[in-house]
């Protein structure tokens, strides 16, 4: 690397943890600018998903590359400490298998009718979108948070709760592809939890291989039928189940954010 390419990494790393917010605020637009990146042409000739897809992994690639600029890479990791955020990550992962239409599947209400190719590429399109979304999110807007709240109190809360907020706030963009007002605030909604739940499990472990992981998972179980079956997946066990492991898993993050800041109060 020659001397003109050090300062500008170098520069760029100064100038994100002087101004984290507007570096926050660059990150959010290029998340919208893939959100809402015209792929209709691409479509025509390899299919929404498949097209879908490769635009999200392109724009996460570039992602990656701010996180190693910004010298955030060690997120790439999965260190020791993660053992301590064990907890978070099997409630994590109970939120995003329970999205899978079980029930649904079980009782016949629901069934996947695409064949192994369509499968593949629809796990493909998950996977994409679990990649790009906590690249821009949980790898860099919410570390810039953390940058931002330094200091002040209760840092790291005030960091999951905006960074939620502003993964939910963000799919209002889905409003100027077509989609009506009422699935898209269902949508900002549940984002939103969801959003606080991969900011917390990012943060207890440090490490944006389980925030993928389960965002990936979620999105396969949540999209299944839509994308690739057929039938109705709520039915009332599902309500209620999806009900009860919600409020479960929200009180256990909440009860290990309390226990967090009362053992830091307490050293």
């Amino acid at each position: 690397m020659n001397d003109d390419n050090k300062k500008v990494k170098t520069s760029l790393y100064k100038d994100a943890f002087e101004r984290p917010l507007y570096f926050s605020f660059v990150f959010l637009l290029l998340a919208a600018a893939c959100i809402l990146f015209p792929t209709k042409w691409l479509s025509a000739h390899i299919g929404e998903m498949l097209a879908l897809g490769i635009v999200r992994v392109i724009f996460g690639a570039v992602g990656v590359g701010f996180i190693i600029a910004l010298k955030f890479g060690d997120s790439f990791k999965i260190k020791r400490s993660a053992i301590s955020g064990l907890d978070i990550i099997a409630v994590s992962l109970i939120v995003a298998v329970n999205n899978f239409p079980i029930i649904a599947l079980i009782t016949g209400e629901a069934s996947v009718t695409a064949g192994v190719g369509e499968i593949c590429k629809f796990v493909f399109f998950c996977a994409s979108v679990g990649f790009f979304e906590e690249v821009y999110f949980r790898g860099l807007i919410f570390p810039l948070l953390l940058v931002f709240f330094d200091g002040k109190k209760f840092a790291e809360l005030k960091a999951v709760l905006v960074s939620g907020a502003v993964f939910g706030l963000i799919h209002l963009v889905n409003l100027f592809g077509g989609a009506d007002f009422g699935s898209v605030a269902m949508q900002v909604g549940y984002s939103t939890l969801n959003g606080l739940m991969y900011a917390a499990l990012m943060l207890f472990t440090r490490s944006l291989a389980f925030p993928m992981l389960c965002h990936t998972l979620f999105d396969i179980g949540g999209l299944m039928v839509e994308r690739i079956g057929a039938g109705e997946i709520w039915n009332t066990p599902t309500i209620i189940l999806t009900a009860v492991i919600a409020v479960i898993a929200a009180a256990w993050i909440i009860f290990r954010f309390a226990r967090k800041f009362l053992l830091t109060k307490v050293s």
